[in-house]
């Protein structure tokens, strides 16, 4: 057998023996070494094992890398999660055994495949990231370094999460974790740690969703370089994945940005509510949407136009008025001056009976402001008249107003 004493990382090949394992074909490499498949020659079985090139022996942070890897990874007990053995120094090699997990990564699956992977299967596939994720949150690891390469899919896209050398958890702090110094691939990373601040499970999510948005669309939400990611991601948010693909319904837009905001407290609860809120947007029930697609390349300002059959000043309006209802719990009624839905606080009965009051308030108040005339004035009073008494407003309003050149909203016919 070829002998490991004195050996380059880059020598080591099939048949060397490391202690008891027997290197069967190497798997793969990076910057922190090479990662093989092997065979434990006593319990007779296969695994990977992953060597740390001898350069980074005598590097701190490197080797506390490495340590916190495996430590991290045995305290979580989940089927989705790869199972790290044992941590080994042989003849000045230092290396991890682990599970083999008989698989393709992500980024290699996305990479291979001629065409967009399903809209099912991506879902299936995020979900499951969410499920192990959920697993590391509950005793309090943090990825902090999710991406495509470092998800393995296995048969019926089943998943496996790798390489945990960067994850952290309450009590084991260490030099990874410097002020104003963003650890992970930064494609993929959260504003807040682009920030210098710490990584939470909200962090993990943010990278869930760009894991989620890239699967779709095959595009990066935030295409911009590295100094210039962090500014992209405060201009606002990135086109919704079906201007990219027409096909993917409203509602998995709105999932998919909502994991993408900016502020942690704009994103899901946690992973299980993302992945509760994928699974309600990808069911049956919700019908694809149809429109054409903007162009993804506008400008995200430009890309803001007014609801079909509503007027410009209506869109404004809304637009002032949205991020009050950020946040409230909201129910989708029929609007008749609205090709599409419109959102209402699902309190609606309440909400229109307060929004049906102060119009009857502004109608009464206009009244008495506006000129003496009374074929200008009776409009308005009529409709004030039938919006109290509980009737839909259909009488038209045509009035010019002199000093605002904005025209009303039509009525519906």
């Amino acid at each position: 057998m070829p002998s490991v004493v004195g050996a380059k990382v880059d020598e080591l090949g099939p048949g060397t023996m490391l202690g008891r394992y027997r290197l069967v074909r190497e798997l793969g490499r990076g910057a922190m070494g090479l990662v093989f498949l092997a065979d434990d020659t006593v319990l007779k079985q296969q695994l990977c094992v992953k060597v740390l090139g001898p350069h980074l022996v005598h590097n701190l942070e490197a080797m506390e890398r490495f340590h916190r890897e495996i430590v991290l990874a045995r305290r979580i007990a989940h089927r989705s999660v790869c199972r790290l053995h044992d941590l080994h120094q042989e003849n000045g090699l230092h290396f991890i055994t682990m599970e083999y997990v008989d698989g393709v990564t992500l980024r290699d699956l996305l990479g291979a495949a001629q065409q967009q992977l399903s809209i099912q299967r991506v879902t299936t596939i995020v979900k499951n990231i969410c499920d192990a994720l959920a697993a590391a949150h509950d005793v309090n690891v943090i990825h902090r370094d999710l991406k495509p390469a470092n998800v393995m899919v296995c048969a019926g896209d089943e998943i496996n999460l790798l390489d945990f050398g960067i994850a952290t958890a309450d009590d084991l702090r260490s030099s990874l974790t410097l002020p104003g110094v963003a650890l992970g691939t930064h494609h993929y990373i959260s504003p807040e740690m682009w920030m210098g601040r710490p990584a939470t499970a909200k962090s993990d999510q943010f990278s869930v969703g760009v894991i989620l948005y890239n699967c779709l669309t095959k595009h990066h939400p935030f295409a911009a370089e590295h100094a210039l990611l962090i500014e992209t991601m405060r201009a606002g948010p990135p086109p919704p994945p079906s201007e990219w693909r027409p096909e993917i319904s409203r509602s998995l837009d709105k999932v998919v940005l909502r994991a993408l905001g900016f502020s942690p407290l704009a994103r899901f609860d946690d992973v299980r509510a993302l992945a509760a809120a994928i699974a309600d947007a990808s069911s049956p029930s919700f019908a694809p949407r149809h429109d054409a697609p903007v162009n993804p390349r506008q400008n995200h300002a430009e890309a803001v136009t007014a609801p079909r059959g509503v007027s410009s000043a209506s869109s404004a309006a809304e637009l002032t008025l949205a991020p009050a209802l950020q946040g409230m719990n909201l129910v989708t009624l029929a609007s008749p001056t609205h090709t599409e839905p419109v959102e209402l606080p699902r309190n609606s009965a309440r909400t229109i009976f307060v929004a049906t009051t102060a119009a009857c308030a502004i109608a009464a108040v206009v009244a008495l402001l506006w000129p003496a005339d009374d074929e200008r004035k009776r409009p308005v009073i009529d409709a004030a008249a039938s919006a109290a008494s509980g009737e839909r407003v259909r009488a038209a309003v045509d009035v010019k107003l002199a000093d605002i050149d904005v025209a009303p909203a039509s009525a519906p016919a």
